[in-house]
């Protein structure tokens, strides 16, 4: 597979596209692409399965994003990379720090105690009265989740991730 990324990445003659290019198919590489065809195939045969099919689909959608992001980082930045002056640099600095706080906070949601265990999480459910409740607080605990791994798996692809 990657000599089959390296043929095209040598006829291209744009440095953007290059760049882009490179960045897309490098994200691609660094996936379990054999892992994926085999979950989204077995997901496709045993199509009676809703809980099995639905994480699929999020998972798909996860690393689509994550995709997105990257290779429109890489084209952005390839892009307007002779202009930058410092103080661009500087608000990048800004932007990875403030991800990495909102990746900490959106991590520490979903504990029962937050701030190595000194406070109790005022968004956390108190007590189980009934499932309905539980279920409620699950699923929308359950979005904070998938925000946090978007963005703890896009900070790993660039080594920026607070773990």
């Amino acid at each position: 597979m990657s000599a089959l990324a390296l043929i095209p990445a040598c006829l291209i003659t744009n440095y953007v596209a290059l760049v882009t290019y490179s960045a897309a198919i490098g994200f691609i590489l660094s996936l379990d692409t054999f892992h994926i065809i085999h979950v989204i195939v077995n997901c496709a045969m045993k199509g009676h399965q809703k809980d099995g099919r639905l994480s699929t689909i999020t998972s798909v959608i996860k690393y689509g994003i994550l995709m997105v992001f990257a290779t429109g980082i890489a084209g952005v930045t390839s892009h307007f990379h002779e202009d930058a002056t410092r103080s661009m640099f500087d608000s990048f600095g800004y932007v990875f720090v403030v991800l990495l706080v909102l990746s900490k906070l959106l991590g520490d949601l979903q504990y029962v105690y937050v701030a190595s265990g000194l406070v109790r999480n005022p968004f956390h459910v108190k007590s189980v009265t009934s499932v309905e409740v539980l279920k409620k607080f699950q699923r929308q605990i359950g979005y904070v989740g998938h925000i946090y791994n978007i963005l703890l798996s896009y900070g790993t692809r660039f080594n920026i991730s607070s773990n």
